[in-house]
């Protein structure tokens, strides 16, 4: 990648980033904090290469990881409910829960093209941590929204040249 390249690309990524921002505040989605979800699937969809075969896996994952993550928090809860220290809660179901998830998805569903991105299932665990479970719909949007966004970063290589000049997309190029 040239300098210029990695210019203009990063021009175009921010461009996009930022249109997102504004429609993004202005939605009704904005009120519930959540928006920081965007940043947890962006650069895990857009360093898998942001393939447009993969878009749908990324986003069924990602809503699974949301349903994981409150699979984790319930589960946290019902040992604190039972008595269990926190930090042991926390621990131990994130040990099973996470060996469970691994092993489902490793196995079971790993030749199907829907629920298979376990690293965007952990991207939405962690954002379902991070926001408590609350409003986990709007997790799930947004989470996809990333995945969106960073496909669209990709997009904006349609529009460079191998040195990194802009140009017009042709039919040719393939994303």
């Amino acid at each position: 990648m040239t300098k210029r390249y990695a210019i203009n690309w990063s021009i175009w990524i921010g461009i996009v980033v930022g249109v997102y921002a504004i429609l993004y505040t202005f939605s009704p989605l904005y009120q519930y904090g959540c928006m920081p979800c965007t940043f947890v699937a962006l650069p895990l969809f857009f360093l898998s290469g942001a393939k447009k075969s993969e878009f749908a896996d990324f986003c069924t994952s990602a809503c699974m990881g949301v349903v994981w993550g409150l699979i984790f928090l319930w589960g946290i809860g019902a040992l604190i409910n039972h008595g269990w220290i926190e930090a042991f809660a926390n621990a131990a179901n994130i040990f099973f829960w996470t060996a469970v998830l691994c092993a489902f998805h490793f196995i079971v569903n790993a030749k199907t093209p829907v629920f298979s991105k376990v690293p965007m299932m952990f991207g939405g665990i962690s954002s379902t941590f991070m926001l408590g479970g609350e409003n986990w719909w709007v997790i799930m949007i947004t989470l996809c929204c990333g995945v969106l966004l960073a496909f669209l970063c990709q997009c904006g290589t349609l529009l460079l040249d191998e040195s990194g000049c802009w140009k017009l997309p042709s039919k040719t190029n393939k994303s």
